[in-house]
């Protein structure tokens, strides 16, 4: 949907039709444009820069057009590695006396991923990464749309968290189903054929410390919003792939979003070896995300 003059007004941008303008705290001014683009989801064109967006697809309501990185070009041109996240107001897209979301440059997506891993939001770490390796991308030379790409192939599922992710996707099947060796090789070489997401795909904060699902999503507006505006509109970019939420948290921003239960991953405990119910739960719920796997895959060769 095109940005309104009325969304763009409350959020620095000015639009006159599908042209859009940002005028910075600096004076400088940004100009970009708002075209409708095949798998039904807008790009905005900078100069000649594309950038597929899902989160200008989803704005509205509590949702404005600053989840889109191309409003924080200016901050990521000139972002500096190490520079305090939480000193910069610039990034702060919500704040209430709990809750703070932080944009974070991992608005990109795969049309082509075959599967489409969701955690709960980026923590600190993912963020500072993203921006930093954002940054650095584009003064080597980077389009944003590759910068981005860049940075989450960097900050996802980072470290031993995508060691155990890799044991239990091939424990169910997964690597299979794609014709892999392992599933190792979607962070590798095989990598356009996965994509990697967020419940809140800008990182949240409770009182200035990681989220961890308190409040619940459903239970605070924006939140919810999130979920039922931008992860729908993230996950509809790619819709013949599996979505594999990471724990319960996840599967249930998943279920706001309004999934098709038959594309979803039911009952995959979130990786992290700070999960102490990991492996329980994943044995429990294993034969049942085998055979979900086998049935999605199954169902897509059949169809074509």
């Amino acid at each position: 949907m095109p940005v309104t003059a009325g969304t763009a007004r409350d959020t620095g941008w000015t639009a006159a039709g599908y042209l859009l303008t940002r005028v910075s705290p600096h004076g400088a001014s940004t100009s970009a444009v708002l075209v409708a683009d095949d798998p039904g989801m807008e790009t905005v064109r900078y100069g000649v820069e594309p950038h597929a967006c899902f989160a200008q697809r989803a704005a509205g309501g509590l949702i404005d057009s600053r989840w889109c990185s191309l409003a924080h070009l200016d901050t990521l041109r000139t972002w500096l590695p190490g520079e305090g996240v939480l000193d910069s107001p610039d990034l702060t897209l919500y704040a209430d006396d709990r809750i703070r979301i932080v944009f974070t440059p991992f608005d990109s997506a795969n049309p082509k991923a075959k599967v489409v891993f969701v955690g709960l939001t980026p923590c600190m770490a993912q963020l500072q990464l993203a921006l930093d390796e954002t940054a650095n991308a584009m003064r080597d030379g980077a389009k944003l749309d590759a910068a981005l790409l860049r940075a989450k192939q960097v900050a996802a599922f980072a470290g031993s968290m995508r060691t155990n992710l890799i044991s239990m996707l091939d424990g169910i099947g997964l690597h299979t189903a794609l014709d892999l060796p392992s599933c190792s090789s979607l962070f590798g070489k095989d990598r356009l054929l996965a994509d990697s997401t967020s419940a809140i795909c800008h990182a949240v904060f409770f009182r200035d410390r990681n989220y961890s699902g308190a409040p619940a999503i459903d239970k605070h507006p924006v939140l919810a919003a999130a979920a039922q505006q931008v992860l729908a509109a993230n996950l509809a970019v790619s819709p013949r792939a599996l979505a594999v939420p990471l724990g319960r948290a996840a599967a249930q921003g998943v279920a706001i979003a309004g999934t098709d239960p038959a594309r979803v991953l039911e009952g995959f405990p979130h990786p992290s070896g700070a999960n102490g119910h990991r492996a329980s739960l994943y044995q429990a719920s294993q034969a049942r995300m085998t055979e979900t796997v086998r049935s999605w895959f199954g169902d897509l060769q059949v169809s074509g």
